[in-house]
């Protein structure tokens, strides 16, 4: 490893403990100096990422960069901003890599994982399309960051891995892999490349009958399956259903499902569920932590209206 990039790693590691507060910026300062730029900031991190990224791309980059007469006299932000941009236009870095690079974020991997972008933001936590290292496959993965976990969200989350583990539908997102990784719990799906119900209708707005008969009746062979398998979903709504480019559709997030099999019992209690899609059932607290298959074919009515 060249020494530049020892460097590099060294103050990108002191700029991390500084945001976690085990430095103050002071401290940093007196051992990596005071003329630390954006553009440093950008380069260190890029090269203590683990992307792939090395001292001459960096360096070819900024050369495109200030070769430019509109560049001479610009900031160094301006600077680190367009050689992130030329990274991303070489296909080095995606959009989404370049800008927590900017912002001095350098963990990029989960597992055997590397993050290429978020598609996705739940009342659970984050969901980003990966791809695995050696294989090349892309993924998604949901992301239950450690420091935003409650006990029933960790229950929740726990309850959805184990849930999609053990069911194999052509409707049900299939889950691939689970783990724990530093700070975080996380869980790997396939990836489905398409829009949910919810953003689809929105877009494009409402849909012809053939095509809803399609996606409602694709969600209800979903839903008829987990039934078999004593699965209650508890939360079937426009933006838990994503259709595929292809046609097929997909039902997401058992994150709020309750076990009916015996020994599994959930310690949510209350109105589970989207207040505009849930059964009357679920809104009487006294017996909401007991509804049944029927709760769902509500919902799943609900969302048909929609």
């Amino acid at each position: 490893m060249a020494a530049s990039d020892e460097t590099a790693i060294i103050r990108a590691t002191l700029n991390s403990l500084v945001t976690k507060g085990h430095f103050s910026e002071a401290d940093a300062t007196n051992i990596i100096g005071s003329t630390f730029t954006e553009l440093d900031s950008f380069r260190e991190a890029s090269l203590a990422s683990g992307l792939g990224i090395t001292s001459q791309a960096l360096d070819d980059s900024e050369g495109v960069v200030r070769s430019f007469p509109d560049n001479e006299s610009v900031d160094e932000a301006t600077i680190a901003k367009a050689v992130a941009d030329h990274l991303v236009e070489q296909g080095l870095l995606t959009p989404f890599q370049a800008s927590q690079l900017l912002m001095g974020r350098k963990k990029f991997q989960l597992g055997h994982y590397r993050i290429l972008s978020q598609i996705g933001k739940g009342g659970m936590g984050l969901v980003f399309l990966a791809e695995h290292e050696l294989m090349g496959r892309k993924v998604a993965i949901k992301v239950l960051p450690r420091k935003k976990v409650t006990d029933q969200s960790e229950e929740a989350f726990r309850r959805e891995i184990r849930m999609l583990g053990r069911l194999d539908h052509v409707n049900l997102v299939r889950a691939i892999d689970a783990g724990f990784d530093g700070n975080v719990f996380y869980m790997v799906t396939e990836f489905i490349d398409g829009l949910d119900l919810n953003r689809l209708v929105k877009k494009y707005g409402c849909l012809t009958d053939d095509v809803a008969a399609s996606i409602i009746s694709q969600a209800a062979r979903a839903l008829g399956y987990a039934h078999e398998n004593k699965i209650v979903h508890r939360d079937v709504k426009p933006g838990n259903i994503f259709v595929g480019f292809d046609g097929c559709v997909k039902l997401l997030d058992l994150g709020l499902a309750r076990s009916e099999a015996a020994g599994e019992a959930s310690s949510f209690s209350g109105v589970v569920g989207t207040i505009d899609y849930i059964s009357p059932e679920q809104l009487d607290k006294n017996s909401a932590g007991s509804v049944g298959s029927s709760a769902d074919v509500y919902s799943l009515g609900c969302t048909l209206y929609y």
